[in-house]
């Protein structure tokens, strides 16, 4: 879509006015309900896009950036049942924020570079096509170069989309925008690792930075299952039933199927994560009561039991622990770097020598990997 000196004029100045009002700046710069277009049959967003739009707006009004003070990051993470339109809004608000905020930097991210390539950055094609002010920034998906910038500032005024790779951690730092927006965008966040959101959290440190993490809660542990539980993230819930775009009978059909408070309605219809992970033995709930419950002090007629896990390397620790009875967390654990590992010999005299003064009757070590 193209405009006139005149028309971008006054695009301008509406991106200028909805700066903190993401959910007006949606309504305004798509053609809703227009014949012609892809979005004839919608006269808005979503409602569950349009109650996120809405919240994210009452997070910048809250707090807005005076272009020199650091905000708080204002992250927020979504997990939704299947088909909700997840990347979609990654697209729109990737628009709303490079055009809302001069110099904004962003990086865009998914579990595979498949996701990344044909849905995430696919998705943001379709809605620079459908934007009033798409224009004004420059596309590309060719391989290794998936960017969109403003190409008067193209270094400076970009979002890059890259697969994340977790022995190239560094491609995700040095975000920085002191006078502007840093971003990121984390697109089916559950099965990205933990290197990857550590070297992210160095880039909201200035600015005004925004990261937001969208995924099918396919798993009970994890960072992306973590942010549910921790400060500093706004967290939602998508039931699929209840998007406008889902297919309803598909998704009863599972309900039928499957139950309503199976693991697998929960995941991919009620966008709740699992009770139970597919390779464990207990549910993450069960710890989480386990680790709650007081601590019985052991019998010391029972026999002192040691367990060693030891990592393959990479940023895993080795880990040893003791336990005596149901007596497990007044007994020391040690972390070993993952360092050590590459040396089986090292490793194994000093553990040797961390657990002479206890003398466990019984030592466990894992049979898999390096521990074999």
């Amino acid at each position: 879509m193209s405009a006139t000196a005149n028309e971008d004029a006054e695009l301008a100045q509406l991106c200028l006015e909805t700066r903190n009002d993401p959910l007006k700046w949606v309504r305004l710069m798509f053609p809703w309900g227009l014949s012609g277009t892809e979005l004839v049959h919608h006269n808005g967003p979503d409602t569950w896009q349009s109650e996120f739009l809405e919240m994210l707006g009452g997070m910048i009004q809250a707090e807005p950036f005076d272009g020199r003070r650091p905000t708080r990051p204002r992250q927020v993470a979504v997990a939704s049942g299947h088909g909700v339109g997840k990347s979609a809004i990654s697209a729109m608000l990737i628009l709303y924020i490079l055009s809302t905020r001069q110099d904004a930097i962003g990086m865009v991210t998914a579990n595979t570079s498949v996701q990344l390539n044909t849905k995430t950055w696919a998705e943001v094609s379709k809605w620079r096509r459908l934007c009033a002010i798409g224009h004004w920034f420059s596309y590309s998906n060719s391989r290794g170069n998936m960017n969109m910038n403003y190409p008067a500032r193209k270094d400076k005024w970009r979002v890059d989309a890259i697969p994340f790779d977790p022995r190239n951690t560094e491609a995700f730092a040095g975000l920085h925008a002191a006078h502007s927006s840093p971003f990121y965008i984390f697109d089916e966040a559950s099965a990205i690792p933990a290197s990857i959101w550590e070297v992210a959290d160095g880039g909201k440190t200035d600015g005004e930075p925004f990261h937001f993490a969208f995924g099918n809660p396919t798993q009970p542990v994890g960072v992306f299952r973590e942010l549910f539980d921790m400060e500093g993230w706004v967290t939602y819930h998508v039931d699929a039933r209840k998007s406008g775009i889902t297919n309803k009978d598909h998704l009863d059909a599972m309900v039928r199927k499957y139950g309503e408070d199976s693991d697998t309605v929960r995941v991919r219809v009620k966008g709740e994560f699992p009770l139970q992970g597919n390779d464990t033995v207990n549910g993450a709930d069960d710890v989480r009561e386990a680790m709650a419950r007081p601590v019985v002090a052991g019998d010391h007629g029972q026999a002192l039991v040691c367990g060693i896990d030891v990592s393959r390397g990479g940023l895993d620790s080795t880990v040893v622990t003791l336990r005596r009875g149901r007596d497990a967390r007044t007994l020391p654990t040690w972390r070993y770097a993952a360092s050590m590992t590459k040396n089986t010999e090292r490793l194994a005299t000093r553990i040797i020598a961390d657990l002479l003064p206890f003398q466990p009757d019984i030592i466990a070590v894992d049979a898999t990997g390096v521990g074999g």
